[in-house]
């Protein structure tokens, strides 16, 4: 999180879009470029799962939200945890024995940050 954040760092502030999507969209391309596999807007009978993240081990259900600056960060990665379980997004990989990983992440301005639960 701190390379993400440290690349986050270097995007000219006037650069910056105040939207989910912008941030959502550069999560995806550092993730990428760093070889790791995410696939994005996966489909439920319920939603939309911003990204999900399978590996050998585990499955990582990934819930983005954005907050203008100042936004109470604990707040939108709280709330992006509770999208994923409210939804049950889990439901799709019922049939996968791979320990499943709720990742609430959290842009608010400039500031990222993540709640991770087991």
């Amino acid at each position: 999180m701190n390379f993400i954040r440290a690349l986050f760092a270097k995007i000219p502030y006037l650069r910056n879009k105040e939207q989910e999507a912008y941030y959502h969209s550069l999560f995806y391309m550092i993730s990428v470029l760093m070889g790791v596999e995410i696939d994005l807007e996966v489909l439920t009978d319920k939603g939309r799962i911003d990204g999900v993240l399978i590996l050998e081990d585990k499955i990582y259900l990934i819930e983005f939200k954005y907050g203008k600056a100042g936004t109470d960060m604990n707040k939108l990665t709280k709330k992006a945890v509770e999208q994923i379980r409210d939804k049950n997004y889990e439901e799709r990989f019922l049939n996968d024995t791979r320990p499943r990983l709720l990742l609430g992440v959290g842009f608010a301005g400039k500031e990222i940050g993540y709640k991770l639960v087991t």
